[in-house]
């Protein structure tokens, strides 16, 4: 029994704990407004390549919109790069 009456202490002291605790009020925040930064704008070529239409008439030309950021892009050219630089190898490709 011993197990359960530490249990019961627990639960006590955290209720006492936040009955003690003061109250606070959603109406008092935030005290000033609030800015959102969207790193792209409404109607941005992410916008527009996120369209169903236009993803599907890219796909009718055999290409696909990929990632949305700067970031994004750059470390799909890294994967893509990657790729095809083994292919290139193994084919023992040169350019001259």
């Amino acid at each position: 029994m011993r197990g359960g009456a530490s249990l019961w202490s627990a639960v006590s002291l955290v209720t006492a704990l936040g009955a003690a605790a003061p109250a606070v009020h959603a109406a008092e925040y935030p005290v000033r407004p609030i800015r959102v930064v969207v790193p792209f704008p409404a109607g941005g070529n992410a916008d527009i390549l996120a369209l169903a239409d236009v993803k599907q008439r890219l796909a009718a030309e055999g290409a696909a919109s990929i990632g949305n950021t700067p970031d994004e892009f750059a470390e799909q050219i890294r994967r893509d790069s990657a790729r095809w630089a083994k292919v290139a190898r193994e084919a023992r490709v040169r350019v001259d």
